[in-house]
């Protein structure tokens, strides 16, 4: 028998050995074609996650504790996200409570211990401060009434006042003044936080808090991190892949202590910050952007010149007096000597091969209009430091 199939016909095709004649060069080419669209559509792909990445700035917001990176992520989304809400607002009622007991906390309790002690103007208050004292540190205090009358009656007391004007030697939280002010608005059953009430709103940030927002069809990605020093360890999760970094200084620290460790003055510590992230290794393409911020209370204290920026930094007696702020030609002489001391603090430290740059802006957080302007500054930072990084300047 033999091994050798015979040609057959199958109508007009005429099939050999079981096969179509250039069927092979068909499925080939289907081939190709199915490879060749496959592959423009992973090109296609490709070519979108670039697009979009090139359109996402990923911005760490680092700096000490204290010195304003939450309320700075509050105004974002003020100015670019829904803000606050009804029911959102209402969430933060406790917080503001504990901020009133917190400062009055402080201010009492700090009152016998410095040096001269400060007494009660009134002596009989001195139930009062007890109550504070003893009762309102409970886990399940439930803010009574009497607890805001006594608050508002010892806030009125001259003795507290000058604690208060003398807080720079203890630790007090800066929303201190603006909530006991409005102590007897707080205690109202029907309350409402308003937007400044939210901004000035301490709590302590643990961990890190992702916020995105877009502006100008621009995604950004801001992360929170906490700025107490056992937070740090955690920022290098946020330092991969990023646009730039924003560090938030609080000016106004100048003149007081760090709440975790009391032997070091608060501006020094952020200026000894700045320096460890313009060094650290995982940051040496990436430029930053400087919040010299809290710059409100910063002029307050330099103009009313109670405590005096030469006595933290002896080097200020020497430094020499800068020409009238362009921005603010009719800026107090000091006011803009002391700015810029401690802006060249900043940038002293921030020198590099021209590959990265520091740019500083003063700021005040709490001012949503001083935050758009500064905002939309960085924004065409931001841009210019993207080209830069894909060596289009």
């Amino acid at each position: 028998m033999s091994c050798f199939r015979p040609k057959t016909k199958d109508g007009d095709g005429e099939v050999a050995n079981g096969k179509v004649p250039g069927s092979g060069k068909m499925a080939k080419s289907a081939g190709k074609d199915k490879a060749k669209e496959r592959k423009d559509d992973i090109e296609k792909k490709l070519k979108q996650e670039k697009k979009q990445h090139a359109m996402t700035h990923k911005i760490p917001v680092v700096g000490a504790g204290e010195s304003g990176k939450s309320t700075l992520i509050k105004q974002m989304q003020i100015l670019y996200l829904t803000g606050y809400d009804d029911s959102a607002r209402r969430e933060k009622v406790p917080d503001i409570r504990r901020n009133i007991r917190d400062g009055m906390l402080s201010i009492t309790g700090a009152m016998p211990n410095l040096n001269p002690p400060v007494q009660l103007e009134h002596p009989e208050y001195q139930e009062y401060v007890d109550y504070v004292q003893n009762e309102s540190t409970a886990k399940d205090f439930d803010y009574p009434e009497k607890f805001f009358e006594y608050c508002c009656t010892l806030w009125k007391d001259k003795g507290v006042q000058e604690a208060f004007s003398r807080s720079n030697e203890y630790q007090l939280i800066d929303s201190a003044k603006w909530f006991l002010d409005k102590c007897a608005e707080v205690a109202k059953p029907e309350y409402l936080p308003d937007e400044q009430d939210i901004l000035r709103c301490r709590v302590l940030t643990s961990g890190i808090f992702e916020t995105k927002f877009t502006v100008e069809k621009v995604m950004f990605h801001m992360f929170d991190v906490g700025g107490q020093r056992e937070e740090r360890r955690k920022w290098i999760q946020v330092f991969h892949d990023i646009t730039a970094v924003i560090f938030v200084c609080a000016c106004s620290g100048y003149d007081s202590r760090l709440r975790e460790d009391p032997t070091q003055n608060r501006l020094k510590e952020s200026i000894e910050l700045f320096r460890t992230i313009w060094n650290n290794r995982y940051l040496k393409q990436n430029s930053v952007i400087l919040f010299l911020n809290k710059q409100d209370t910063f002029q307050e204290k330099i103009l009313k010149g109670k405590t005096k920026l030469e006595d933290f930094f002896e080097e200020y007696k020497n430094y020499p007096q800068p020409g009238p702020d362009s921005e603010n030609p009719k800026e107090e002489p000091e006011l803009t000597r002391a700015k810029s001391f401690v802006r060249d603090k900043f940038q002293a430290i921030a020198q590099g091969d021209g590959q990265r740059r520091c740019y500083p802006h003063y700021t005040t957080a709490v001012d949503t209009e001083n935050i758009r302007r500064v905002f939309a500054d960085c924004q065409t930072i931001l841009r210019r430091v993207y080209m830069a990084q894909l060596n289009l300047l």
